[in-house]
């Protein structure tokens, strides 16, 4: 299975509406600071940080922030905001399984946006969630916020498209539940006819076996919230997963 998530960033900046992701970022990071009840000058990881729409926030809210992501495009986008902002933010190139950040610095540690299926096999997928861990402080905590099985099955879609920017943007999903992994490829059309073709295999856990995956590498007390709501996870939601290192 080719390594889909080292060409991603480019694909991600071109063929997602970034206006509305930062629109929904702003929301995210503040229930992300409410649901975990940080104080100012908290210690936080965001790994992966992407193109650093949540970090940026946290920063300019007076947190202490980290950000790692392998992938240089959304790396340099982080530091275009960084700079533009004026926050104090910590960017680093870097690889969310052998994360480079010392033992018990985080206070918090955040994981957004369906990253934490991105690799090709359970054991790196596992050693996301066992890195989290280590960094943590004791009684630290993990906010993982995905995608996960139930949802993607219920309301898979398995063919859309857009036009944007002169670009048509089609995306065709299948989900194999043998694998319990959704193949997304991504098909741009530039307005000079060029066509490229991009294809992501996220594994995708169902909520049981991700609440098992993070006790197995150490985490105690485990909360799942229907979204960013204080709900109950549900079927209908993404996944807010919260779980708490022991002190």
């Amino acid at each position: 299975m080719e390594e889909w998530w080292r060409r991603f960033g480019e694909l991600y900046l071109r063929a997602h509406e970034t206006e509305a992701l930062d629109a929904a970022a702003e929301s995210e990071a503040e229930s992300a600071w409410k649901l975990l009840g940080l104080p100012p000058g908290a210690r936080i990881l965001d790994a992966p940080c992407g193109f650093g729409r949540h970090a940026v926030r946290l920063a300019a809210w007076g947190c202490d922030v980290w950000g790692i992501d392998l992938d240089p495009h959304l790396l340099a986008e982080a530091e275009r905001r960084k700079e533009e902002s004026g926050v104090e933010l910590e960017l680093t190139e870097g690889d969310i399984r052998d994360l480079p950040v010392p033992d018990a610095w985080a206070d918090a540690v955040l994981n957004l946006a369906g990253s934490v299926g991105m690799f090709d096999s359970d054991a790196d997928n596992l050693a996301v969630l066992t890195e989290a861990h280590r960094v943590l402080t004791p009684g630290g905590v993990m906010l993982i916020e995905t995608m996960h099985r139930d949802q993607v099955v219920a309301h898979l879609e398995p063919r859309q498209w857009e036009e944007r920017d002169g670009t048509l943007i089609l995306q065709h999903q299948a989900f194999d539940p043998v694998a319990g992994r959704l193949t997304t490829s991504i098909t741009t059309v530039d307005d000079s006819g060029e066509r490229t073709v991009t294809r992501m295999h996220p594994r995708v856990y169902a909520l049981t076996e991700l609440t098992h995956l993070v006790g197995e590498v150490g985490f105690g007390e485990i909360e799942a919230y229907a979204g960013w709501s204080r709900e109950p996870a549900s079927i209908g939601a993404r996944l807010v997963l919260v779980a708490h290192k022991p002190a």
